[in-house]
């Protein structure tokens, strides 16, 4: 998929030698095209609300270009800087001063077919507690790719990859089944690429945890979510006497699915459930799950 350029004409006027406000106008295009309703902001601003924790509390100053593609952001600090942000399109980041310098500015826009994640990408895995998840108003990429955009809040409770210094992280995720499902569980292992202008979860990549009778985190033995690792990075899943009775409800009809999913030893059949027995420890499920990023989304975590 070939990649598409905003052509971003600013024109920058100081309103004097020695002022410390800036007045920054000029349009946004796309080729020849003008292009309307991109959202611009002022970074020093959302920075302010997010040290204060007012996220969603109090509105960000922003302003959308006209339908002929202008704008028009007025004091501005000189050592402030500007995003500029449009569904399907990356955001941009710029100062002030690389206004001056630069004067012209293109933006890329967003690939939302590929699997292949930014290198530079910084992923972290952490034990996460929900504080919200909400659905965005505006769906970007399209929903032939994705049918749902979230904001994700979440507590850290625990941090088993990367570097991240908060103990509460937001995050944006796509879900084509409404609601993503990592939200539905208590307790789960979830991954987050860092990034600059926000945070991007993998939304189908999460393990649900359970604690056994010692307080110790595992995750259930899974046909979907960990077999093929496991048997590939050769990791066993270790008997666990859960806390709590961990149960799946069967199939009816048919039922010749539930030997396959359900298997023995790592289930014991009872009635209408399967019950799990086997699990696999936090620091396996981290190793797995970093292999399979390697493969799926070519990166290097």
């Amino acid at each position: 998929m070939s990649k598409l350029k905003f052509l971003i004409c600013f024109i920058v006027i100081s309103n004097s030698a020695f002022s410390q406000k800036q007045l920054v106008e000029g349009f946004v295009k796309d080729g020849d095209q003008f292009l309307s309703d991109v959202k611009i902001y002022s970074a020093n601003q959302v920075n302010k609300i997010i040290t204060r924790k007012q996220i969603g509390k109090k509105q960000i100053n922003t302003i959308k270009t006209d339908k002929n593609g202008y704008f028009k952001f007025e004091k501005l600090k000189i050592n402030d800087s500007l995003i500029f942000s449009l569904c399907n399109y990356k955001n941009l980041k710029i100062s002030i001063n690389d206004f001056i310098k630069e004067k012209t500015i293109q933006l890329e826009k967003e690939d939302c077919t590929t699997k292949k994640a930014d290198s530079n990408y910084n992923l972290i895995a952490f034990i996460g507690k929900k504080i919200s998840v909400k659905p965005l108003i505006k769906n970007c990429c399209g929903a032939i790719y994705f049918s749902s955009s979230y904001i994700a809040t979440y507590k850290i409770e625990k941090l088993l990859h990367g570097n991240f210094t908060s103990d509460t992280i937001t995050f944006q995720v796509y879900d084509h089944n409404g609601t993503p499902e990592f939200s539905r569980h208590k307790n789960v292992i979830l991954y987050v690429m860092k990034r600059e202008f926000g945070n991007f979860g993998l939304g189908s990549q999460f393990d649900i945890l359970y604690k056994d009778t010692k307080n110790n985190w595992f995750s259930p033995y899974s046909y979907f979510y960990n077999k093929s690792e496991a048997d590939e990075m050769k990791i066993e899943p270790v008997t666990v006497n859960f806390k709590n009775k961990i149960k799946f409800k069967l199939s009816e009809n048919p039922p010749e699915p539930n030997i396959k999913f359900f298997p023995e030893p790592y289930f014991k059949i009872k009635k209408k459930y399967a019950i799990a027995k086997y699990g696999f420890k936090v620091e396996d499920i981290i190793l797995m799950k970093l292999n399979y990023f390697k493969k799926v989304y070519k990166i290097n975590p």
